[in-house]
């Protein structure tokens, strides 16, 4: 059975000091990069780790604050999706923190649920209590669906590997 906390803790302990992203570009884990198909400067990233045989958590979902509100974020997280799928997943899993509003609009616009708050932990330590902040997590169920072309759009988007 999953524990949530060993897993984070892992997680955390991994990502803190992965200077490469070896953690986050080993297979089974998957790091999608956006650049400009104009000027091939990196604008966004997310990726996803794998949590058990159907699931994999959503992490690291950024775009550069130039590019914001273009919709690049959401096509990252579609693209981010139909790989997941072709990889075999059913289910999506994600937390972030409560001020992180944008992102859980465009969460819930994707069709992600609210699944419940959680306290905002740092190297074990609930720093929620100090500040009085949450996470809180979604969760979607992935197999169905519909999958789109973003062969159109300014934007390529590939998946890196640490071997790369």
């Amino acid at each position: 059975m999953w524990n949530e906390n060993i897993f984070f803790r892992e997680v955390f302990t991994n990502e803190f000091y992965d200077e490469n992203l070896e953690y986050w570009t080993t297979s089974p884990n998957t790091f999608l990069v956006a650049k400009s198909t104009e000027s091939g400067k990196t604008i966004g990233f997310v990726s996803y780790i794998k949590i058990d045989l159907y699931t994999v958590q959503l992490n690291r979902l950024a775009v550069d604050q130039d590019f914001r509100r273009l919709k690049i974020g959401e096509k990252l997280v579609k693209t981010l999706i139909d790989v997941a799928i072709k990889n075999g997943y059913n289910t999506m899993y994600l937390d972030t923190s409560e001020p992180q509003t944008a992102g859980q609009r465009l969460y819930e616009k994707l069709g992600f649920e609210y699944l419940r708050s959680l306290p905002m932990m740092v190297f074990g330590i609930n720093i929620g209590l100090l500040c009085g902040l949450k996470d809180v997590a979604y969760l979607k169920r992935i197999w169905w669906i519909n999958r789109g072309s973003f062969m159109k759009d300014p934007l390529f988007i590939y998946k890196l590997n640490w071997r790369d």
